[in-house]
């Protein structure tokens, strides 16, 4: 034994039979703890591997497993041991070694801290892990070679298993929950190189803008979609980045001319904003969308008329129609215009949209009471799931179809030019490369 080596490193290996390279490894690696990951054919081995390093450590513990080739209690042992550096002897870097044990351990072993690894993005721990390996030629009696050996790191988890938290980003985003997806692209980008790493960034880049947009932010969102599409125009050697790029190119446009000015493109958004509200359950937001939707296309016919729903300035219209509009207001004319005065006002002025809403009033008052008692206007009721699709086709899908056909807008073009896009789910075609 030798003397006392002092720094932050942990240590779990599984040595096999033959204790050579067990030894070659913790005298490289000098840690302060070692958890030995253990059977009955190998607990033996332990204390002459610890006689035969030229150093000693602070601590040192078995991990047995019972049944030698059992994956599930390799996986339940290698949690425990790792429990035990990190939580108790709070080391900062731990190192897994399984070169020479029973080939169902090694892999179980690496794979678990590799997913470790990979997934401690999600916490806030400070540790490393690292998988290590021997580089050993043996004879023809299945005896290591000496000085033939090499100490080699293998490949970082996160190039070997980082797809698994890839395709978890995926699904996050194709259920539209882009700022989790954006998160998981962040730790995915932070721990790859090269052309990887520019993947992951686009798509972080992609899924912070899609949030922008669905949070109505659409400067940021214009700017982090021209900085997906920038990186993206890098690697072109994957398939989905050439598959996606042209239709970002049109989100982009379509975007900064919805940002631009009040208009169709606006009303338009609002309500593909509130389908996606509504895929995702969450019921009251959608109804708002809709509801919202519904003020936007008042104000847009109102606008045509001369009238600012904000401040009207009702000598604009003619003599008939403000006459008739006062009665339906005892004889006042309101300062601002709301959505009901909105579409009675479009009826007085013999306005389709306001024909419609007034032919079918009793809906109309009906399903707008139903926004109104809810939790995000004057109520405490919650929106259902019945009450917000009502909500959506019989009035804001009605009116706004109508609208479109109105005028003359092609309907399911600038319907489609608000969806945003999914990625795919296939492992394959998600990775893949020209």
């Amino acid at each position: 034994m030798g003397k006392v080596f002092i720094n932050k490193k942990g240590l779990i290996i599984a040595p096999g039979l033959e204790t050579y390279l067990a030894v070659l490894t913790i005298n490289q690696e000098k840690p302060s703890y070692i958890a030995f990951i253990t059977d009955e054919l190998v607990n033996e081995q332990v204390q002459d591997i610890l006689n035969k390093i030229n150093f000693k450590p602070f601590e040192t513990r078995n991990f047995f497993i019972k049944q030698g080739i059992s994956t599930i209690e390799t996986v339940q042992e290698f949690l425990r041991a790792f429990s035990w550096l990190t939580e108790r002897k709070h080391v900062s870097q731990v190192i897994v070694d399984a070169t020479n044990t029973l080939k169902p351990r090694a892999i179980s072993l690496y794979m678990t801290a590799s997913f470790i690894e990979v997934f401690k993005g999600f916490s806030e721990e400070k540790f490393d892990i690292r998988l290590d390996c021997i580089n050993c030629p043996f004879d023809l009696k299945a005896k290591p070679i000496k000085g033939k050996e090499r100490l080699i790191r293998l490949d970082e988890p996160v190039d070997t298993i980082g797809f698994v938290l890839g395709m978890y980003a995926v699904n996050l985003f194709n259920t539209l929950a882009y700022s989790a997806a954006a998160k998981i692209f962040d730790i995915l980008e932070n721990k790859t190189s090269d052309s990887l790493h520019l993947f992951y960034s686009g798509l972080k880049k992609l899924s912070n803008a899609f949030d922008g947009w669905d949070k109505f932010q659409l400067s940021e969102a214009i700017e982090d979609l021209k900085d997906s599409i920038s990186i993206f125009k890098k690697i072109k050697r994957y398939v989905l980045v050439n598959k996606i790029l042209p239709s970002l190119q049109q989100k982009l446009k379509i975007l900064e001319e919805t940002n631009k000015k009040f208009g169709l493109h606006q009303i338009v958004d609002v309500y593909q904003n509130g389908n996606r509200r509504l895929e995702r359950d969450r019921f009251d937001d959608a109804t708002a969308r809709f509801y919202c939707c519904l003020e936007m296309i008042s104000r847009f016919r109102l606008a045509k008329f001369g009238i600012d729903t904000t401040k009207p300035e009702y000598n604009k219209l003619p003599r008939t129609c403000i006459e008739k509009f006062k009665k339906r207001n005892r004889n006042i004319l309101p300062k601002e215009i709301d959505l009901k005065k909105g579409f009675e006002l479009l009826e007085c002025l013999n306005d389709p949209l306001g024909k419609e809403v007034e032919k079918n009033k009793k809906v109309f008052l009906g399903l707008i009471g139903l926004r109104n008692s809810s939790i995000l206007a004057h109520g405490t009721r919650p929106i259902t799931q019945k009450n917000t699709v009502l909500f959506k086709e019989k009035l804001t899908e009605k009116l706004l179809f109508d609208l479109l056909e109105q005028e003359n807008v092609p309907k399911e073009k600038i319907l489609n030019s608000h969806i945003h896009i999914k990625l795919p789910v296939s492992i394959k075609e998600f990775y893949k490369q020209l």
